[in-house]
């Protein structure tokens, strides 16, 4: 017997006996739900509703959660409104919800009370009130909920829902969140401490705070430690800690990052040095559209560096740029059209690109007009 065939033996035995053990479960908790415990009765319901031991049944599920949210099991009264707000009873039945909703959060739970919040704040199963929402979501957010920490976040950083902006609370309800090990927030927060936008500034702490979600694979995290190694903020300069960092960012498909990790390759010294690297990170970052890329990949054709020499290819991607509104791409268009590069001469359209790029305050083109004059150009 092969080994091939031994494990395939090994996992069909272990999912029967997981499937035998999910039957033996589900009898028993059915008994103990017949009985009318009230914990079985929401686990049958679980049971129903997951297919667990059983095929799943919404309408079974219905009918055991009920059996238990009736005799006031808050937990029970939150998977019975979710089942209504779902839709998989057919249809809809918001108002449901809402009532379901109201009782298991005056019971303190945490995620009956984010959504009783919200359809106060949407006017789903009852009228809005805003006022309401604000009392249900405070609830639920100094119990540690982290969803109504974040829509508090939100109300308080842009004044939604008739909520004054105050950028000091929108810092406090999202920094409860980061500090419960949410990347997304913890990068927030990064932020907030990076511009002094709801606190005071300070680059040390946005380092922290950039480097706890960077470790949890937060690619724009990744990008920002990248950048702050790079160049010596909140921390020292180190440039392999930067490589590190963007290498990160990029291998998760940061089209930023891959910009970043280009130029690393292509103007750092030593070990790093890679124009064939460069050249590929360039082109992974200008395929999801950034301009940035897309200038530099030009460039790269342009010049033969990393690759053969191909104006026809530089013209296409500084095209792409300047047609994002970046004023590089756009004075780099203008010469290509001027001297006849990659594409025929053509004066009006360098005279074009070069205006967009002047209008956004590249001196370089400014200089290059300068030096052409504008009847010149018109000749």
């Amino acid at each position: 017997m092969t080994q091939k065939t031994i494990i395939t033996i090994f996992i069909l035995l272990t999912s029967y006996f997981s499937c035998f053990s999910q039957v033996k479960s589900f009898e028993e908790t059915k008994k103990l739900a017949d009985e009318g415990n009230i914990e079985a009765q929401l686990n049958l319901g679980n049971m129903f509703k997951y297919g667990q031991g059983t095929k799943i049944d919404f309408e079974k599920a219905l009918f055991w959660y009920t059996k238990s949210a009736e005799k006031g099991n808050a937990e029970a009264q939150n998977k019975l409104a979710n089942l209504y707000a779902s839709g998989k009873l057919k249809t809809e039945n918001y108002e449901k919800a809402f009532i379901w909703y109201s009782q298991s959060a005056e019971q303190g739970n945490i995620d009956s009370q984010y959504k009783l919040g919200e359809m106060y704040l949407k006017g789903r199963g009852t009228k809005p009130d805003l006022d309401k929402a604000l009392f249900w979501h405070t609830k639920s957010a100094n119990q540690g909920g982290a969803n109504s920490q974040y829509r508090l976040y939100k109300m308080y950083l842009f004044g939604q829902a008739n909520t004054p902006k105050d950028p000091e609370k929108a810092f406090y309800w999202r920094s409860l969140t980061a500090e419960q090990g949410d990347a997304s927030a913890q990068y927030d927060i990064f932020n907030m401490y990076l511009n002094g936008f709801g606190t005071k500034q300070d680059i040390e702490k946005a380092f922290i705070w950039c480097s706890k979600s960077a470790e949890q694979e937060n690619d724009d995290a990744q990008l920002s430690l990248g950048i702050m190694y790079y160049n010596g903020e909140g921390t020292s300069k180190d440039v392999n800690k930067a490589f590190y960092w963007y290498t990160q960012s990029a291998k998760q498909g940061n089209k930023s990052a891959q910009n970043y990790l280009g130029m690393i390759h292509q103007f750092e010294k030593g070990k790093l040095l890679d124009l064939n690297k460069a050249f590929f990170w360039y082109n992974k970052s200008a395929e999801q559209g950034s301009p940035k890329a897309q200038n530099n990949l030009s460039l790269m054709y342009y010049n033969g560096l990393g690759t053969k020499q191909d104006a026809e290819k530089a013209f296409y991607w500084i095209s792409k740029s300047a047609e994002q509104d970046d004023s590089e791409g756009q004075y780099y268009l203008g010469l290509m059209h001027y001297n006849g590069k990659g594409t025929i001469e053509n004066l009006e359209k360098a005279k074009f690109w070069l205006q967009k790029s002047i209008k956004q305050g590249n001196e370089k083109a400014k200089d290059f007009w300068d030096l052409k004059e504008l009847d010149e150009l018109n000749k």
